[in-house]
């Protein structure tokens, strides 16, 4: 079967509904497009005459877009050439636009389609009043749009910042001000260009009611442009400042009502972090979380950076050393020997380019979360345990247990900073759940107590949602049933609602169901319907009683996706065939958005990212959540590479590097031959990452490394920065931390005799870099050669240090 797929011979078609390429078996009489799920035939496409087209910025371009029903929407023109029928085209195509995701990007100030057709139209009829109104718009239409969203780019900013989503925040303060300095920069020439076409207008015919009307928008234009500020900081943006100010003042009220004075305890954190009491600082904050800048210091203050063999933490170096650890074993004889378990990380903290000799931590596994100048982490016996930097104690939190070395679910509490995680049972005498290898339990450590404790919270077997205050688990309980005179004990699933903030635990649904979604007041579920390829959905309401009765939402379904309040997105059929459905619960409209879409998606700005698939092509999509706009971003799509500043950047099948538009124009080319890098970071102004390539050649054997290149936004002005490390990872826009691994020989300076001078050492070397400046920092170097001289004097107490000195060997790289 293998080889007659390789025979499959595959041309490449373009569909003329959608304007996909894809590709798919040469000789077919009849062709299926996997993008828009269209049939053609690919002869009568061949021999049928072309249609001039132009695109819009709606996103119909080269590209193609499977679902545009109106050359209004879709940009397909044919025969215009009067400016009265331009004209009639710009106007449909200003009331089709989807504004709302024009005015979200930095980019396409003027409508590609409307801005060639002026161009061409201006030829043909420049003697037409129309012609020169049309171009007057091409202007004053996208720009007033586009300084309106202005507004609604700073409430999505406010929305994220009540979310503590600062990425997004700043990613959209990044927007409104690319907009705002692109306005300011081009504001005399767009002046010029409509005072010209209001003289123009004028002489070709325009009465004076026309004129006065036309100038009143011109007035009305210029004072949006005069209104546009530019600030330095998101905080001072004016409807920003109003926020803060309407916030703190609302938390501060509800605060005094618990007898806490919010601004007196918010400047007493403040000193205490200025006094380096950091801990102290938290456990204030904790409790007056979202008042000022309290989140960004709380955030600042637990953050870490864990890289590899390096770690920073308050500030301060350390170094991941692996050791081996050994264990005695008696033998029959009773002779104790020593036996190698594994190995360890000890944690070193590096002073003077060099790790320290004696270690801070032992015999540690991972670094689970930090509180201030604490750290919590597991050991090598799956201890959770706790380290005061700021005191130098070690605090065993809970060594009864064996815990999960990966911890999948943290959560710091709202009040008091806490962390919940999952553990395994060491309690094996009760059976196991039915469908599942171990129980759990979930419990709470509050990091901010003097000596922290473990609290139990509940067990479970399998967390299947966690969201805020509410988290959904299965959970087992034991039943008794009775059979004749005989009674079985038998055990039951049972899902569970825990509420952080009350600490207690509610019982519901004591039938076979299975939570996946919990929004606002409610909880989603399903139940199997004979297979898993047929579920009822239903949702319980967390405001009712428990033995409310069962609301059904869908019958028959497959999946769920996604769950607003109102809206469910779920899929029907099963993993290889299934149709994407929108349900808004409250008026019952069922919408179908897409046809075999894959379970990988990524919900953003009212619009589902996802991909689709089939035998030959891979395609990555963008659907309006209503269903009234789908664009195709990307053929031969392999894997995401993220969004930034209205654009989606890729890699095809091919290894390439490429970024496209979010409305599906402009796909651009940046890299080839993008194999195995791992690292990226994309600016606003320039695109950085490592390539894996070809550094050297030791006898026959050709070495690999990364080195790390940068190129502007267009794929242009390559520069390579860093040549030959081992890994890397960016610390933030500016800097990146890499290390280098590599065999260095050196020659001793003092040796004794009979020892041979020249000795070979592998060495790692971490160093810190500035990406723009190019200025380096050596961060510290592990696995130097050290050692002593024969011991001498007359006790043969006293012994030198051997002096070692490195070979620089000189490499030439073509």
């Amino acid at each position: 079967m293998a080889e007659e797929e390789k025979k499959v011979s595959l041309i490449s078609y373009k569909c003329p509904s959608c304007g996909a390429i894809f590709n798919a078996p040469q000789g077919q009489s009849t062709v299926k497009c996997p993008a828009c799920e269209n049939y053609f035939n690919p002869l009568e496409v061949k021999n049928k005459p072309q249609r001039r087209s132009l695109s819009s910025s709606g996103g119909e371009s080269s590209g193609g877009q499977a679902f545009a029903n109106a050359a209004a929407a879709g940009g397909m023109i044919q025969g215009i050439q009067n400016a009265e029928s331009a004209f009639a085209y710009a106007s449909a195509l200003y009331d089709e636009m989807d504004w709302e995701d024009y005015q979200e990007n930095s980019y396409q100030y003027r409508i590609d389609s409307v801005a060639d057709l002026v161009d061409e139209i201006r030829i043909t009829c420049s003697n037409n009043k129309l012609t020169y109104l049309l171009e007057f718009d091409s202007y004053v239409v996208p720009y007033t749009k586009k300084i309106q969203g202005i507004d609604l780019l700073v409430e999505k900013m406010i929305k994220c910042i009540d979310e503590t989503n600062e990425t997004d925040a700043n990613s959209y303060f990044t927007v409104r001000q690319t907009i705002i300095e692109e306005i300011q920069l081009n504001k005399e020439s767009i002046l010029k260009k409509l005072n010209f076409d209001l003289e123009q207008y004028q002489k070709y015919g325009a009465d004076k009611e026309e004129v006065a009307k036309l100038k009143e928008r011109l007035e009305e234009f210029e004072k949006l442009l005069d209104g546009l500020v530019e600030v330095k900081e998101m905080n001072e943006i004016p409807a920003v400042q109003k926020h803060y100010e309407e916030r703190d003042k609302k938390i501060g009220e509800e605060l005094l009502s618990q007898g806490i004075l919010v601004q007196q305890e918010y400047e007493r954190a403040v000193q205490l972090r200025s006094e380096g009491k950091i801990n102290a600082c938290l456990n204030i904050l904790t409790k007056l979380k979202g008042y000022k800048d309290s989140n960004m210091i709380i955030a600042k203050e637990n953050e870490f950076f864990d890289f590899d063999d390096y770690f920073e933490f308050v500030g301060k170096p350390y170094y991941y050393k692996k050791e081996q650890r050994f264990k005695d074993v008696v033998g029959k004889d009773k002779k104790v020997t020593r036996q190698l378990v594994g190995e360890t990380d000890n944690l070193y903290e590096i002073v003077d380019g060099k790790p320290g000799k004696e270690p801070v931590l032992k015999d540690l596994t991972q670094i689970l979360c930090r509180y201030g100048s604490r750290l919590l982490y597991l050991n090598i016996n799956n201890e959770i345990k706790m380290f005061d930097f700021s005191i130098n104690e070690d605090f065993v939190i809970d060594a009864t247990k064996s815990f999960e070395t990966t911890f999948k679910y943290k959560y710091i509490d709202k009040h008091s900073s806490m962390f919940a995680y999952q553990r395994r049972n060491s309690d094996r005498s009760s059976s196991p759940v039915p469908g599942e290898s171990n129980e759990f339990e979930m419990a709470e450590i509050r990091l901010s107590d003097a000596t922290p404790t473990v609290d139990t919270l509940f067990r479970f077997s399998k967390i299947v949602y966690q969201a805020g205050r509410i988290i959904a688990f299965k959970n087992k309980i034991f039943v008794e049933e009775q059979q004749g005179k005989k009674t079985i004990k038998k055990s039951k699933l049972v899902d569970n609602q825990y509420d952080f903030e009350t600490r207690r635990t509610r019982r519901f649904l004591d039938r076979d169901a299975h939570v996946t979604h919990a929004v606002g007041d409610y909880l989603y579920y399903v139940r199997y319907n004979k297979t898993p390829y047929n579920r009822d959905l239903y949702r319980f309401d967390l405001r009712e009683a428990d033995d409310q009765e069962e609301k059904l939402i869908r019958h028959n379904i497959f999946d769920v996706l996604d769950v607003d309040e109102n809206k469910v997105f779920y899929t029907v059929g099963c993993e290889t065939f299934n149709t994407f459905y929108s349900y808004n619960i409250e008026t019952g409209e069922v919408i179908e958005l897409f046809k075999n879409v894959t379970d990988k998606y990524e919900r953003k700005g009212g619009y589902f990212f996802l991909t689709k698939s089939d035998k030959y092509n891979s395609f990555y999509f963008k659907i309006k959540e209503d269903g009234s706009r789908r664009i195709l971003l990307a053929t031969n799509f392999e894997d995401s590479r993220g969004m930034k500043n209205g654009y989606f950047y890729y890699i095809d099948d091919e290894e390439t590097l490429k970024r496209v538009r979010l409305d599906g124009s402009d796909e651009q080319t940046l890299l080839y031959h993008y194999n195995d890098g791992n690292i990226m970071r994309i600016t606003d102004s320039r695109i950085y990452c490592s390539l894996h390539e070809d550094v050297d050649i030791e006898g026959d054997e050709v070495k690999k490394g990364y080195s790390i290149i940068s190129f502007d936004t267009f794929g242009h002005k390559l520069e390579k920065h860093i040549f030959n490390i081992k890994n890397g990872m960016f610390k933030d826009d500016d800097n990146i931390i890499y290390s280098t691994y590599m065999m260095k020989k050196y020659k001793i300076k003092n040796p004794d005799k009979n020892m041979n001078p020249l000795v070979e050492r592998p060495i790692l070397t971490y160093y810190k870099e500035n990406i723009r400046t190019n200025e380096k920092e050596l961060l510290f170097t592990a696995g130097l050669p050290e050692g002593f001289k024969e011991p001498r004097g007359c006790f043969k107490k006293k012994s030198d240090p051997l002096i070692f000195e490195e070979i620089v060997e000189e490499k030439h790289y073509d």
